[in-house]
């Protein structure tokens, strides 16, 4: 259902937004993996030609660039012996060939990367024997991150992001593509509800009660409930962090969903959204709390207030446990938690509505060691 591109057009805003993230999310990932292993493998399994008209980097570049930055960044002790695999993969032979012409200007002075030949085919097909001889090194473990950034919201199967994660150290970021899923759901076409089965690995009967809604608002968050949920069912992903990109009027852009198994990915991957979140370019929203899309953009401090009384209403809990709560369990990050925390300690709120913190040595700080006591749920 997808427009069919040039092999080389402009980039568009949210494209810029995305690719912030996965700069971001790489350097990360990369500085800390390339330390503890051996090997490590970066898969791209819609990289197109490289480039835009305006001559910015495509993922492909952007990694590379990354990696060789990281690389060259003294106080990171990557291994001796570290071998950074890239694969690039995607169905259209011109973009391919301008990739390569790309690859080809790119000075890889660092012989710890290495950049496999770019391969023309779909995802589905690719990757299988790439994922099979990454396998074939067992025991070694190899932390393998796959960027799956589909031309339109079909190219991935569910059976395959379930094979992808159930790989030692595997990780994906995923672009979902709710408004072309919902077109093609409610196209009436046998073969493309063919495709979103696959896609969202649920059988065809559980798709009705979409398609009975009237407006494209309600099916957008169903169909979001429904993938993330038979994500969630597999478990195989021990971590989704599904988050969404709205530009400055509110209007829904895309999806994008983050998968892993460790603790560690989730907390650096929040981190590089929230790099992108506070450009003012975009923002983002949770986008799975209640099955529902919440758009309340104007008010994180409000809404993680309402995640920790929600939680710990009443009770004194230590440090240690409200950091982790909201490191693993929300969309923020420590830092907000601070901020939220001051907020409601201060005489700006009413006596009875304020935390109460005890064992610290600074006011403002709430360390591991440190017990919070939050005040009851207020009744509305």
């Amino acid at each position: 259902m997808s427009t069919r591109l040039d092999t080389v057009w402009d980039i568009s805003p949210h494209t810029a937004t995305k690719h912030k993230i996965l700069r971001a999310y790489f350097k990360a990932w990369f500085s800390i993996v390339g330390q503890k292993f051996r090997s490590v493998a970066f898969i791209d399994g819609f990289c197109g030609p490289g480039e835009y008209k305006g001559g910015e980097p495509g993922s492909p570049i952007v990694v590379i660039e990354e990696a060789q930055k990281a690389l060259a960044i003294p106080r990171i002790r990557f291994r001796g012996d570290l071998s950074a695999e890239f694969h690039f993969i995607d169905d259209d032979a011109e973009r391919i060939a301008n990739l390569n012409k790309v690859l080809a200007k790119i000075s890889l002075p660092n012989d710890r990367i290495h950049l496999n030949a770019p391969l023309v085919g779909k995802f589905e097909q690719r990757i299988p024997p790439i994922l099979a001889a990454l396998a074939t090194r067992r025991p070694e473990v190899i932390p393998t991150l796959v960027f799956i950034d589909p031309f339109g919201a079909t190219g991935y199967s569910m059976q395959t992001i379930e094979t992808i994660l159930g790989m030692p150290s595997a990780e994906i970021f995923l672009l979902l593509d709710l408004d072309g899923m919902d077109r093609l759901l409610m196209s009436g076409n046998t073969a493309n509800m063919q495709h979103l089965v696959s896609t969202c690995g649920v059988n065809e009967a559980q798709f009705e009660p979409i398609k009975r809604e009237s407006t494209r608002s309600m099916r957008l968050g169903l169909l979001r409930r429904l993938f993330i949920n038979q994500l969630r069912q597999t478990q195989v992903a021990k971590r989704v962090l599904p988050f969404v990109i709205v530009d400055g009027d509110e209007t829904l852009k895309h999806d994008l969903v983050f998968l892993t198994i460790d603790s560690l990915g989730f907390l650096k991957m929040k981190e590089a959204m929230w790099t992108a979140d506070e450009s003012g370019e975009f923002r983002f929203s949770e986008a799975d709390l209640d099955g529902q899309l919440q758009l309340l953009l104007q008010d994180h401090d409000g809404r993680l207030w309402e995640h920790l009384i929600t939680r710990f209403q009443g009770h004194t809990v230590g440090g240690s446990t409200v950091k982790q709560f909201v490191e693993q369990e929300t969309l923020y990050l420590d830092k907000h938690k601070r901020r939220v925390l001051i907020l409601h300690e201060s005489d700006r709120i009413p006596v009875e509505e304020r935390v109460k913190v005890t064992h610290r040595k600074r006011a403002g700080t709430y360390p591991s060691g440190a017990s919070i006591t939050f005040p009851r749920k207020a009744e509305i």
